[in-house]
């Protein structure tokens, strides 16, 4: 059964080609914290981090595994937002991290 670490890293080898050290320097993240998650769990902000980096990652499935690797296409606008999966009918649009944080605190 895969976790969200390995869920992470199978999305920035698959979609972006990087190894940990590339990615978390393409998401704005410290070094490390890609191995950190199994240790310490992901924090909201580098969550935000990486699903504002990565629009077409879909949180739902890196979190649960549940649904595809990446959200379905959608129109280009010029404000995509990422979306969020709850309780497997509603879809949210992730205005700010704020939003993130309070999502994930309910969870």
């Amino acid at each position: 059964m895969e976790n969200f670490k390995q869920r992470l890293v199978q999305f920035a080898r698959s979609q972006y080609d990087m190894g940990h050290t590339k990615f978390e320097d393409y998401c704005g993240l410290n070094h490390g914290t890609i191995s950190d998650i199994k240790v310490n769990g992901p924090s909201a902000a580098n969550v935000t981090k990486i699903a504002v980096k990565c629009p077409e990652l879909n949180l739902n499935w890196l979190f649960r595994g549940e649904g595809q690797m990446l959200n379905p296409a959608t129109p280009a606008t010029t404000e995509q937002k990422p979306t969020v999966e709850v309780h497997h009918i509603q879809t949210i649009n992730i205005g700010n991290w704020k939003e993130l944080v309070e999502l994930i605190k309910d969870k």
